[in-house]
């Protein structure tokens, strides 16, 4: 636990050292990250005929740390509106032997938070359901994590939006802030490319969504 900490922190408050050239990334891991990945999305509300905004994902940096002959990979990933770039979010994220995708913490303006949790899980089956904590932050409160649970609803989704179309996993937000209020958050993540969209239902019916416009990976 203090291990990851002080990585994060690290990344979080320092400019980060390049992943050395002897380290092996991956490539075929889930949901790919590399310094230069890059993911652009569509924002469209019910109430809004044309598109409101467009968010962006990107990863910015990453370092490496060799402890006990193991090496420990970050990515901070920058993730912002093109309508909101002031309240940008520095996502630390990185993967496990597994190849689960892991949240390691945030930073928002001056508020930052060491929280890690698996986001999204790799190898899945419907049903499958574990723990992920929700960083929320707001400006009088700052960052902060409340115990959320992720699950599993479906698999090999074809999901098309205007950067083509992709077989998904379907991820189910069960966070219970929204499920109080009839509200409910879906993910749609195809394995070898990333998010490709977020869908957002209020009452039975499609509030806004999320969707993948284009995108850079490696």
């Amino acid at each position: 636990m203090r291990i990851y900490q002080v990585i994060v922190f690290i990344l979080l408050f320092t400019s980060c050292s390049k992943v050395d050239d002897d380290v092996i990334i991956n490539k075929e891991i889930f949901f790919p990250l590399s310094v230069g990945n890059e993911w652009k999305y569509d924002i469209s509300n019910a109430n809004v005929e044309q598109n409101i905004s467009e968010h962006t994902f990107s990863v910015a940096k990453d370092t490496s740390i060799r402890i006990d002959n193991k090496d420990y990979i970050f990515f901070v990933v920058e993730s912002y509106r093109s309508s909101n770039q002031e309240n940008k979010w520095n996502l630390v994220w990185g993967h496990d032997d597994d190849g689960n995708l892991l949240q390691y913490g945030a930073r928002v303006n001056a508020a930052s938070i060491v929280d890690m949790s698996i986001q999204y899980k790799k190898n899945v089956t419907v049903g499958d359901v574990w723990s992920y904590n929700h960083l929320i932050y707001n400006e009088e409160d700052g960052l902060r994590a409340e115990v959320n649970e992720i699950e599993c609803v479906q698999l090999d989704t074809i999901i098309e939006t205007s950067a083509g179309e992709f077989t998904c996993i379907k991820y189910y937000d069960k966070f219970k802030r929204y499920e109080e209020v009839d509200e409910k958050r879906f993910f749609y993540v195809d394995p070898k490319v990333g998010l490709i969209k977020f869908t957002l239902i209020f009452n039975g019916e499609i509030e806004s969504e999320m969707s993948l416009k284009e995108y850079s990976i490696e």
